[in-house]
C-alpha cells in the first residue's frame, strides 16, 4: 500500500522592508563624508576668526540634525582619535595643527558682509527644522546694534519673552556663539564683525 505524503501549505512569508534610519533631510554645503565636512567647516570658521565651535555648530557642517546620530558621533570620535580635532573646553571643539594641515587653506573674508552671509548659512543649516524665525532673528541682529529683547520679540511675532519658541531660538544662537545677551538686550557677537562693527572706523 502506497501512502501519499500529505502536502502542507506553507503561508507565504511576509517580506518586511526595513526602514532606513533617516540621517536627516538636510544636506551639507561641504563635500565628502562627515569627517571631511567637519574638517572643512572648522577650517572655514578659522578663516573667519572663529577658532572653536560647539558640537551643535560642528553638527551643522554635516548632513545630520541630531547630536546623537551615529554618523556624526562616530566621525567626531574618529577625528579626535586621529588627532585632527581637540576639545578645548566643555563641548567646544577646534582643529589641531594636524587637522589644519589636512584641510585646504581658506582665504580670509574681505568684508563683514561676507562673514555675516557665511554665519547666516550656518544658522539656516542648524535651524532648518525650526522654521523661519531663528534666521529672521539673526537677520534682524546683523546690523550690529544692541536690541532690546522686547523689540526682537515684537519683530518676530512671538507673544511673550518666556514663550518656549522664543527662548529656544535665542538659546540656539547663543549655543552657536553668534549672539550675546545682557540685561534684557541682545546683539550679534563680535565674530560677525572681524573688520569692525557698523559705524566703527574699521567697518567695511
Amino acid at each position: 500500500m502506497i501512502v501519499k505524503k500529505a502536502t502542507t501549505h506553507t503561508s507565504a512569508k511576509k517580506t518586511t522592508t526595513k526602514k532606513k534610519s533617516k540621517a536627516n533631510g538636510a544636506s551639507s554645503k561641504y563635500a565628502g563624508g562627515p569627517k571631511d565636512q567637519i574638517l572643512a567647516g572648522l577650517a572655514d570658521c578659522e578663516s573667519l576668526g572663529i577658532l572653536v565651535v560647539s558640537r551643535r555648530h560642528a553638527l551643522a557642517f554635516t548632513k545630520y540634525q541630531n547630536l546623537n546620530s551615529h554618523g556624526f558621533a562616530d566621525a567626531m570620535i574618529e577625528l579626535k582619535r586621529e588627532g585632527m580635532i581637540e576639545y578645548v573646553s566643555g563641548d567646544t571643539v577646534g582643529l589641531t595643527d594636524k587637522g589644519r594641515s589636512a584641510t585646504p587653506s581658506v582665504a580670509p573674508p574681505k568684508s563683514n558682509a561676507e562673514v555675516i552671509s557665511h554665519l547666516q548659512d550656518i544658522v539656516n543649516m542648524v535651524c532648518a527644522a525650526s522654521g523661519p524665525k531663528t534666521p529672521l532673528i539673526f537677520q534682524l541682529l546683523s546690523d550690529g546694534k544692541e536690541h532690546s529683547t522686547e523689540a526682537v520679540l515684537k519683530a518676530t511675532g512671538y507673544k511673550h519673552k518666556n514663550s518656549k519658541g522664543f527662548s529656544e531660538v535665542l538659546a540656539t544662537l547663543s549655543d552657536l556663539g553668534f549672539v550675546e545677551r545682557s540685561n534684557g538686550t541682545v546683539k550679534l557677537a563680535d565674530c560677525a564683525f572681524p573688520l569692525g562693527r557698523p559705524g566703527s572706523s574699521g567697518d567695511k
